[in-house]
């Protein structure tokens, strides 16, 4: 079962589209690609916040481990693969997290058995949303005037 996380624009979007055109459909996974070539795929995905992060955090912690012996420099790879597989698990979050910076806002997360069922799934329930009538409001019965009214929460009388 695949899980998509669907991203629109925020903003109304020119020449008459509408802002699912440009629905975003980023998959909720582990990903090899991130985890195998970590600063490389942040580079390619235009995740420069991150990259920024991952960078300084590198070369800080590379910084400080040949200050504190240069032969604790043969622990830095299995901090920068734990790193990676940090990303790797918080792939969709990093991608979703630059899509909200760029005006994009969260509308959905479907399921289905691949990207194409869980596109049919989405637009078919914004369609029928957009068809069906909204919900009729309730009434709201007359706040009590009578001072000796109970009242349920925090204080004993009306206007206290």
């Amino acid at each position: 079962m695949a899980i998509y996380i669907v991203h629109e624009p925020a903003k109304t979007v020119r020449n008459g589209q509408s802002a699912a055109e440009h629905a975003v459909f980023i998959s909720d996974r582990f990903s090899w690609s991130a985890f195998s070539f970590g600063p490389v795929w942040l580079f390619v995905k235009g995740l420069w916040w991150a990259l920024v992060g991952y960078i300084l955090f590198a070369a800080g912690l590379g910084f400080a481990l040949f200050n504190l012996s240069p032969a604790s420099l043969t622990v830095l790879p299995l901090i920068l693969v734990c790193t990676h597989l940090l990303i790797a698990f918080e792939a969709a979050n990093l991608r979703g997290w630059s899509l909200f910076r760029r005006g994009f806002r969260m509308r959905a997360i479907v399921t289905g058995h691949n990207l194409d069922d869980c596109e049919r799934r989405y637009f078919a329930n914004r369609r029928m949303a957009r068809s069906r009538p909204a919900p009729p409001v309730p009434e709201i019965a007359g706040k009590p005037d009578d001072q000796n009214s109970v009242i349920i929460g925090v204080f004993p009388r009306p206007g206290e």
